[in-house]
């Protein structure tokens, strides 16, 4: 019976009595006590220097400690009530002394301390290690396992031969047992202050294999082999088919049932089992089996190369080893593994070997998933799904980088591990501890490391950023401002560390540690740009942490540094000629070397202004940098993409990078993209999509410090998504739907929480709360559910000419008081190839005196000038087909304005038509040209004329004769009066090919060659149309003729040599009348017209110089 109350023994550090301490030695300690009746509750409180297991009555209860630095060292707490009974009882432990330094543990120094607390009738009994207590050397745990790697801790040989029977049990005798040795009492080094467990005990769940691989047989191994050989022997030796030896029943490994039997041959070839469990596993490996004698060895990997586990990957020694005895066997290993596929080999079993199972007892923090997740892409689910299973992995006792081949705590891995864990999982508890651990670890100078616990590892500084990263992060999840203001002295002391390293222009150079980044070939001497981008943005984060922290006045000192080292990395860094920040500077010289990891810190941190982020994003998606290789620094990418609002590029990121390793059959996510690489293929830095599909696409973010969420949707292509997270409250759910012109938004709002709905949409979409118009562009939720619903409003059709149906044709338009230039340097106005309305458009009307004609400057200006140029060059061919020739004529034609000389000296007026040709002097006759064939048609051929025939044709009776083109006087100061009467124009004849009618009443149909024809030469009309007030007074209008109708051939037909392209429909200073007007410059000379000939269709050969061309007879 125990009669010592609690304040009467306290716990020692014991272990065995050796003056040197043993790497890799494993020792069993016990206690027997009795107890009158059960206790109504009974607590152990135990850890040991590295790891122990705690059994009482036999039963196994847990493990532990928490891992912890030089200095400081955790408590775990376990309730064994239902496992204490009457009488006598026993706590027995086994503990393990690594002795040196890896990525999970320190060196330290061997101990195991104990203290148990059990209540009775309301009276606490207690006791705890001391010389009382019996221990024993387990020497079944051999120590000749070798080191798997500098990471990792030492293989396992298990010798069954040396085992003690029931040494956990209440009746082991006490042969072969010795008193422990008190090595020494709290508070002494290196074990420092006891400290009690912050995290729950961790989950312990059974896995069994999902499928038989296949059985083989493996290499000859000599029994004189050490276990350190085997990873090099499995990795390098091709297995063959089963041809000695014989596994009967290994299916029966799949289920918890049944046995397996297994027969090696004579000597020393193996029979191979290889085993995969579906998905990658982390845990303590469980196996049952009985036999005579004989050697397993047990090889671990995470894929299969060549057909066979490799254990030796990247350097890595990951195998354990079993010797049998006589006997059933119950073996665990003591430190977990991490693989998917196992290959057990059994070689020189005396007897047949009977298998009851192989299993993993999986070992993980106990968080229970919370967060949901899923969408319209099926890829992308399986990417979200993956990442919640990995970052399961990758939480142990602390987080871990990786399960498999380092198991550390770098903060640069943890802090994104973190993240996803409070929207997967609703934890903040590692990350609460974490902090604080890395806080404990702090030099004395203010470095942090990047590792813990650090071991003999070197500071990390921008890992050592990245922990002041996340104490802002937790205030976000958690709104604890007790830990950040517990915390704030410890960051206050690591900047002012790295203070020290800031030169005059306020940039770090030369900051000692090991300078991570990333896993890439980059600068890291000198003034590194990347570091101070994270210098830089721990500032600011400071200065946040810091008004929390009541200290304004320090906050407002971050802000100004981190402004000066702004101004400096631009002006030093920043290569303007590349538009890119280079990787560092030396001794004052700027090395133009340029990586997309220090330009994606730049334009994430804001480092950069908007000019000069756009043209980062220019290069970083045109492939001018080099590639990012592994998904820790992509998750900056992310980030970058994510603050520029391009959601949609970064879903199709993670849809080619992440996606990859789904394709490939991945479960668990890369340390690199690229598999071959020899990266672990679980790593936690890889996770960051499970946090960004519900953060940044469903859009769900706690706001810090108000207990309030914000929700602010980005759906880039996906048709639909829906999350879930788990909130103080309850759980806040959204989902939203892409519809034809919408997106609807539902929010699931928990009792007692606020909501900030941000929904997506252009400025002038219509936004509906639960069927109510709402005029804000942010709508706040209360408790219950609710939806939002964003309609776009529907796009206008806006018809452009470029957009114009096939169907419309262009004409010139005149414009008025200006220019204005169209598609091709003209205004254009879409006219239908309809009828024509019977109404004639209103003319427009230009008067000038022709003492203000005469007042005009002879020159034009320069502008003027280039515009009529620019519009010469870009007239249009009058319609008609390509192979019409201007008729032969006997006489040379003379075209030439009236009144030119006077005309010619005035600048065109501002009612001038864009399109306008200055008329060829007079007595010069035009070339004749042939002109090309027409591309479509009925035979119709349209009549070569000028501007001004276009406009009124004169009657048959006056065109008929030809007669010379009379010479214009030299100055004229007035424009002749029109006396002759306007013709009529006649429609031409729709039926018929090659019909041909008189182009005026009365005149009989042409018949006859080309030369029987005699061509009218007419005046070219002036390019500026204007009338004097004098002739406006004396002359009357006749009625103007009707219009005919032009052919229906091409565009592009060619104009005879002087003839002026069609400037306008309506005439220039004709009184209002339905009918088209008459030009008023006439000349007193008869113009001879050109008798319109039949369009024919066969290709004549182009006359030479001085060769009279006569086309052939028209036919009716």
């Amino acid at each position: 019976m125990l009669h010592k109350s609690i304040e009467d023994h306290l716990e020692k550090w014991i272990w065995i009595a050796n003056p040197d301490p043993i790497p890799n030695s494993y020792i069993q300690a016990r206690k027997t006590f009795a107890l009158d009746k059960a206790p109504t509750s009974a607590l152990i409180k135990a850890s040991a220097d590295s790891r122990y297991k705690l059994f009482v009555n036999g039963h196994y209860v847990g493990k532990g400690p928490v891992r912890s630095a030089e200095g400081c060292c955790y408590v775990d707490t376990h309730d064994v009530t239902h496992m204490l009974t009457r009488g006598n009882n026993v706590i027995a432990v086994l503990a393990h002394h690594i002795g040196e330094n890896t990525y999970a543990c320190s060196a330290g120094k061997p101990g195991l301390i104990c203290r148990a607390e059990i209540e009775i009738d309301g009276k606490v009994h207690a006791f705890g290690t001391d010389e009382s207590w019996k221990v024993r050397r387990a020497d079944e745990w051999t120590t000749s396992g070798a080191r798997m790697s500098h990471r990792l801790g030492f293989q396992e040989v298990y010798d069954a031969g040396e085992a003690c029977e029931d040494w956990n049990q209440v009746k082991c005798g006490d042969k072969g047992w010795e008193h422990a040795v008190v090595v020494g009492a709290p508070p002494a080094m290196p074990w420092g202050e006891l400290k009690p467990r912050q995290i729950p005990l961790l989950l312990e769940n059974v896995i069994l294999p999902q499928a038989i691989v296949g059985t083989y047989n493996g290499a000859e191994v000599g029994k004189e082999t050490p276990a350190a050989s085997m990873p090099a022997i499995m990795a390098t030796t091709e297995l063959a088919n089963m041809r000695s030896g014989d596994v009967k029943q290994p299916e029966a490994l799949l289920a918890e049932d049944g046995q397996t039997e297994v027969r090696t041959p004579r000597g020393d070839k193996g029979v191979v089992i290889l085993l995969d469990f579906g998905r990658e596993v982390f845990g303590n490996v469980d196996i049952c089996l009985a036999g005579a004698s004989g050697c397993i060895d047990i090889g671990y990997g995470e894929a299969l190369l060549e057909g066979r586990v490799k254990p030796n990957r990247d350097d890595t020694r990951y195998t354990d080893r079993i010797y049998i005895r006589r006997g059933k066997l119950e073996w665990q290993s003591f430190e977990p593994r991490a693989f998917r596929y196992m290959q057990i080999e059994f070689r020189r079993c005396t007897r047949p070997v009977t298998v009851d199972y192989i299993r993993v007892n999986q070992t993980t923090y106990p968080a229970t998933q919370t967060g949901v997740f899923e969408c319209s892409d099926k890829l992308v689910n399986q990417i979200w799904e993956a990442g919640v299973y990995t970052a399961q992995l990758c939480m142990e006792d602390t987080f871990i980088d990786c399960p498999w081949r380092e198991r550390g705590q770098w903060w640069g891995d943890a802090r994104i591990i973190s993240r996803t864990a409070y929207y997967a999982f609703d934890d903040t508890t590692m990350l609460a501890q974490g902090l604080r651990q890395f806080a404990s670890a702090q030099r004395d100078n203010g470095a942090i490391p990047g590792l813990y616990p650090p071991g003999d590892m070197a500071i990390a500084p921008d890992f050592a950023l990245l922990w002041a990263f996340s104490i802002l992060d937790y205030y976000a999840f958690s709104d604890d401002a007790d830990l950040v203001r517990e915390l704030y002295p410890s960051v206050r002391k690591m900047l002012s560390w790295f203070a020290g390293f800031a030169g005059d222009s306020g940039i770090l150079a030369g900051v000692p540690g090991r300078l991570l980044i990333d896993r890439a070939d980059l600068e890291r001497r000198g003034e590194v740009t990347s570091l101070n981008c994270f210098y830089h943005q721990a500032l600011r984060i400071a200065a946040a942490l810091a008004s929390i922290a009541g200290e304004n006045e320090e906050a407002q000192g971050y802000i100004d540094t981190a402004n000066r080292l702004k101004v400096a990395l631009n002006k030093y860094m920043y290569v303007p000629k590349r538009g890119l920040y280079a990787e560092c500077r030396i001794d004052g010289k700027l090395v133009e070397k340029f990586s997309r990891q220090t330009n994606i810190l730049a334009a994430l941190f804001d480092i950069t202004d908007q000019y000069q982020k756009a043209g980062i994003f220019r290069q970083l998606s045109n492939g001018a940098l080099p590639a990012l290789g592994t998904p820790y620094f992509a998750s900056y990418f992310l980030e970058a993409l994510y603050s520029a609002d391009r959601h949609a590029d970064a879903l199709d990121y993670i849809r080619r990078k992440w996606g990859k390793m789904i394709e490939s059959g991945a479960t668990t996510l890369w340390e690199d993209f690229d598999a071959d690489t020899q990266g672990a293929l679980c790593h936690g830095s890889a996770v960051c999509p499970t946090r960004d599909l519900i953060a940044e696409f469903v859009g769900i973010k706690p706001v810090p410090g108000v207990h309030r969420f914000a929700v602010a949707p980005h759906p880039a292509d996906l048709k639909w998504a829906r999350a879930a997270v788990q909130t103080k409250t309850g759980r806040l759910a959204v989902d939203w739907r892409v519809l034809r012109n919408r997106l609807d938004i539902e929010v699931e709002v928990p009792q007692g929480l606020k909501v900030d709905v941000y929904p997506p949409g252009p400025i002038d979409c219509t936004i509906t709360v639960d069927g109510k118009h709402w005029p804000s562009r942010f709508v706040t939720l209360s408790e219950g559910k609710h939806i939002v619903r964003v309609t776009q409003p529907k796009p206008e059709k806006i018809s452009t000419y470029d957009e114009a149906p096939a169907g419309l044709t262009p004409h010139v338009e005149v414009l008025d008081r200006g220019i204005r230039i169209g598609r091709r340097g003209i205004a254009i106005e879409p006219r239908r190839r309809g009828r024509r309305s019977a109404r004639a458009e209103e003319p427009l009307e230009v008067r000038m005196d022709a003492a203000e004609i005469a007042e005009r400057p002879e020159t034009r200006p320069a502008a003027e000038a280039q515009d009529e140029e620019l519009a010469r060059k870009r007239k249009r061919r009058p319609r008609g087909g390509r192979g019409r020739r201007q008729t032969a004529t006997t006489e040379p034609q003379a075209v030439e304005p009236v009144a030119q000389e006077a005309v010619a000296a005035e600048p065109a007026p501002e009612t001038e038509a864009v399109l306008s040709e200055a008329a060829e002097p007079a007595g010069e006759a035009p070339a004749t040209k042939r002109r090309r064939r027409p591309r479509g048609g009925r035979g119709r051929r349209k009549t070569t004329t000028t501007t001004e025939q276009q406009a009124a044709e004169p009657i048959a009776e006056e065109a008929s004769t030809p007669e010379p083109v009379a010479e214009p006087e030299a100055a004229p100061t007035e424009l002749p009066e029109s006396t002759e009467e306007a013709p009529k124009r006649r429609r031409r004849p729709r039926g018929g090919r090659g019909r041909r009618r008189s182009t005026t009443p009365g005149e009989p149909e042409a018949t006859g060659t080309a030369d029987e024809q005699v061509a009218v030469p007419e005046p070219a009309p002036e390019p500026i149309a204007v009338e004097s007030s004098e002739t406006e007074a004396t002359s009357e209008q006749p009625a103007a003729p009707k219009r005919r109708r032009g052919s229906r051939g091409g565009r592009g037909r060619k104009r005879p040599a002087g003839s002026e392209p069609v400037q306008s429909e309506l005439p220039v200073d004709v009184p209002p009348t339905p009918e088209p007007p008459q030009e008023p410059a006439q000349t007193d000379q008869p113009v001879e017209q050109p008798k319109r000939r039949r369009r024919t269709y066969t290709r004549r050969r182009r006359p030479t110089a001085g060769e009279e061309t006569t086309p052939p007879e028209p036919t009716e």
